[in-house]
């Protein structure tokens, strides 16, 4: 048998999207600007995340929010100062999550040796196909275990929420907690935090809080922990589908060429994912090689090998 193909929820994801998506990225390993700085601020906070759930200090924390992939220096140097991912909004959004979410509060015992998990297990019986994650942390309510899983977004709102009761990730963490653990867990706590631009105006007086917004710009700092659980049978259909989907990049996998784009499907014209693409310009200019030499750069998806590299892991 071939090596087996390892892919983790984003590859599903962009190939449930578009073809075109899942070969740029996922195949070809290009990226693009808007992508990286979501990327690599999502990153940070989960590396905030992990060294408080492990009994780190709110300094600590930061620290770790700062140094991940040197991400203080890289947004000095590539995000507006204004911008919502610029380090000082993400670094004040985060020092009031910590303040407002003491551990002995939270609605969860974090497992301190169970933070930051990697796991993989095959899909198939035949063991082509293997499922990889990062499990955030797991931890235990009223005596059961639950995934947590960490979150960030542009913009908390109810359609945001809404969307999480049937995210394939939830879903795909479930499965891969209970194979990590060789039992059933009870659900998901979805730890989500909102990064958008704190007010910071001296002058602009804050109907709410009666001070300037630069004194009271953290406060409108928006987070949310919810529970999410998922039945045998949503797990099954999961399965089934991260399966079709596993097959279908495993076909892409030979368009290994920028010079053979142009033979690749654009299914995100019809389901509306252009809308959200980092890549839709590129699309819109026909997916012309020069634009794509002038804008991207090579940042290969390896599910596995990114994933061990968080954790500092090894095969």
């Amino acid at each position: 048998m071939a090596d087996p193909i390892v892919v983790d929820n984003t590859i599903l994801s962009m190939t449930a999207k578009c073809s075109t998506l899942a070969v740029t990225r996922g195949v070809l390993g290009y990226t693009a600007k808007e992508e990286s700085a979501n990327l690599r601020a999502g990153s940070a906070c989960h590396a905030c995340w992990a060294t408080y759930f492990r009994g780190g200090t709110a300094d600590e924390a930061l620290a770790a929010l700062a140094a991940c992939d040197d991400f203080e220096v890289w947004a000095g140097e590539h995000v507006e100062a204004t911008d919502r991912l610029a380090f000082g909004n993400v670094s004040r959004i985060m020092r009031r999550w910590i303040e407002t979410h003491p551990r002995e509060r939270l609605p969860f015992v974090i497992d301190a040796d169970k933070v930051e998990v990697y796991f993989e297990s095959p899909l198939t019986d035949e063991g082509d196909i293997v499922y990889c994650g990062i499990m955030d942390a797991l931890g235990q309510y009223n005596g059961a275990y639950y995934n947590i899983e960490n979150k960030t977004t542009g913009r908390l709102d109810q359609s945001w929420l809404r969307a999480q009761r049937m995210s394939a990730q939830i879903s795909g963490y479930h499965w891969l907690a209970e194979q990590y653990l060789g039992a059933p867990i009870a659900g998901t706590f979805i730890n989500v935090q909102e990064l958008s631009r704190l007010p910071s105006d001296p002058s602009r007086k804050c109907k709410e809080h009666g001070v300037a917004y630069a004194e009271c710009g953290a406060l409108h700092s928006k987070a949310e922990i919810g529970i999410d659980s998922r039945t045998p049978t949503r797990l099954a259909e999961w399965k089934k589908t991260a399966i079709h989907l596993a097959k279908k990049y495993r076909e892409l996998l030979r368009y290994n060429d920028l010079g053979m784009i142009q033979k690749v499907r654009m299914q995100g014209t019809t389901n509306n994912s252009c809308r959200w693409c980092a890549f839709s310009e590129w699309c819109y200019m026909e997916r012309d090689s020069g634009y794509a030499a002038s804008n991207f750069t090579y940042d290969p998806w390896a599910p596995r090998e990114r994933a061990l590299a968080r954790v500092g892991g090894s095969e």
